[in-house]
């Protein structure tokens, strides 16, 4: 996509990305929100999407396996904390909030891993779907599309793993 309709008047851009959780089969959201959004606007969109608080650190990565620490691009919360980021080692995360989606997202079938909560580690695999247009009155982000339920984010405790007994 250009940028430019037949009038020659430049448009605003928006990608239609694809979330999947690759442990949660069937569970997908389709988010549409402008190019020039930040990472940091695109995290807030998917854990809204799945209905969970947006209470965590959580970062981008250009591995899609479990190691994060293969990624050679990453951007993390942590950077905007002022902080080298999650790893010791890698490349110095890049700040989520200064960089725009259609910065890291430039292409259909582009895909990143988003990684929300080190603790629980919950994991996203986000893909470039299609380019559209950002339509006049709409509001963005947007959930254009979504398939299954996500799971609880804090699901309850497992009494055997606080096996508090008295001996």
């Amino acid at each position: 996509m250009d940028g430019k309709q037949a009038t020659g008047a430049t448009t605003k851009p928006t990608l239609r990305l694809r979330v999947t959780m690759p442990e949660v089969r069937g569970l997908s959201r389709d988010i549409e929100m402008p190019a020039s959004h930040s990472l940091a606007g695109l995290a807030k969109a998917i854990i809204g999407s799945v209905g969970w608080f947006f209470d965590h650190a959580y970062g981008f990565y250009d591995a899609l396996g479990y190691h994060i620490h293969d990624s050679t691009v990453r951007y993390e919360l942590f950077a905007d904390m002022g902080d080298n980021g999650f790893m010791d080692d890698g490349p110095p995360a890049k700040s989520v909030k200064r960089t725009k989606v259609g910065q890291v997202f430039t292409a259909p079938g582009d895909k990143w891993q988003f990684l929300f909560d080190y603790g629980d580690d919950h994991r996203f695999i986000v893909e470039v779907l299609n380019f559209g247009e950002v339509e006049t009155g709409a509001k963005y982000p947007r959930v254009i599309a979504r398939k299954g339920k996500a799971p609880p984010q804090y699901p309850p405790e497992d009494d055997e793993d606080y096996d508090d007994e008295e001996d």
